[in-house]
């Protein structure tokens, strides 16, 4: 019905990673897995409904209009059975300045908080405008699973003032359990830490595993936000809406006031009409791109599996895979020359707290997924002769 398989000229958009692979010095016939968007077509729903909005001769500032809190509304209770309220949704023209909006928003200088390694990279900046410190809770590969240390988060949580999450989690692709949502939720209660989750994949879950709203673990808890957005969802990131959802009146008031002393902005007229639409009337779409991409990451699990001196987690959610290449024994620099010399640019570890693993995005038509894996294993070969 939908055809995943059209490879799309994406030149002359302006697209970030793209961009950022020809900033790196990579020339046009290297192709970019890094930024977390994909190179699918968005859902035809929501063009056609952006389309129309464009036909306007306005495009004049927007509020949200009770239609698309309703949307909203209907979508997570469909999708999630995540019951909220019109009032606890609060916009954001994206997630990452939402998150760093919350974050300074309860945080002092010299008050901590943690965060879950690997972690999406701009997790690591939210102490850029507070002299805050951010401990880290890293995570263990276990049984060929990455798994949270929770004793050690027990004992950071003594001295923090919140936890930040990411469920599903950017980049290893683990779905956190309930019972796993359940302890962090005893640690935060006894240690009276504040909770924000990013949940911007949570429509991204394969192979049976299920995701778990931490609204629904921490019920009647008046210090938890959840950020949630469909712009991963249906490729619609560039519209820069995203939402928290924050059931406190108290916090949710602390939250607005200090959106409004800060100049934030206003959420994208497109945006709105995108999520409308995304939500309404794009699930047809939506099933089809989740069952394309759940054989991407089944093949590519598959193939990577039968590689000697890697380690992985075959992905659980998101489209990413996390690929710690430490048993090569080479020096990250080095490799990355070796991806780029066989025309795949992949995300830095670095970025997410690991100079030795790479994150590679999955959300490509098959065509290119096949030519990921073959040039992904002939850089590994190339790179196990150098030693």
């Amino acid at each position: 019905m939908f055809n995943f398989d059209e490879v799309i000229d994406r030149s002359g958009l302006s697209c970030a990673k793209y961009e950022t692979s020809r900033e790196a010095g990579n020339d046009e016939t290297v192709i970019p897995f890094t930024i977390a968007d994909m190179n699918f077509a968005t859902a035809p729903e929501v063009k056609a409904a952006c389309l129309k909005r464009a036909d306007r001769d306005f495009y004049s500032y927007t509020v949200p209009s009770d239609d698309v809190y309703e949307a909203i509304i209907n979508w997570q209770k469909d999708m999630h059975e995540l019951d909220i309220k019109k009032d606890w949704i609060v916009f954001s023209p994206g997630t990452v300045p939402g998150l760093d909006l919350v974050i300074r928003s309860i945080i002092e200088d010299s008050e901590k908080i943690i965060i879950q390694t690997p972690a999406y990279p701009p997790f690591f900046n939210f102490s850029n405008l507070k002299n805050m410190e951010i401990l880290q809770n890293k995570l263990i590969f276990e049984d060929s699973k990455y798994k949270i240390d929770f004793k050690d988060l027990e004992e950071k949580a003594k001295e923090a003032k919140a936890i930040v999450l990411c469920n599903p989690h950017n980049p290893v692709g683990r779905v956190w359990t309930k019972p796993e949502l359940e302890k962090i939720s005893e640690i935060a209660y006894k240690y009276n830490l504040y909770v924000i989750s990013d949940e911007m994949h949570q429509d991204f879950t394969f192979n049976g595993n299920s995701y778990t709203p931490m609204m629904r673990v921490f019920k009647n808890y008046e210090k938890v936000v959840s950020f949630m957005a469909p712009s991963k969802t249906f490729n619609i990131a560039g519209l820069n809406t995203a939402y928290a959802i924050i059931p406190d009146d108290k916090l949710r008031e602390k939250i607005n006031d200090i959106s409004s002393r800060s100049l934030m902005g206003a959420v994208n007229t497109f945006g709105l009409c995108a999520l409308k639409a995304a939500y309404n009337d794009g699930r047809a779409w939506y099933k089809e791109m989740i069952k394309y991409l759940e054989r991407n990451i089944n093949y590519v699990s598959e193939e990577f599996s039968k590689i000697d001196g890697i380690k992985f987690e075959k992905p659980e959610g998101t489209y990413l895979i996390w690929i710690d290449l430490s048993g090569l024994n080479c020096e990250p620099k080095k490799m990355h020359e070796i991806f780029v010399k066989n025309k795949i640019f992949l995300s830095d570890g670095a970025m997410f707290g690991d100079e030795k693993s790479v994150r590679i995005n999955l959300a490509y038509p098959r065509e290119i997924i096949d030519f990921l894996v073959s040039s992904f294993k002939k850089s590994i070969e190339e790179i196990k002769a150098l030693n």
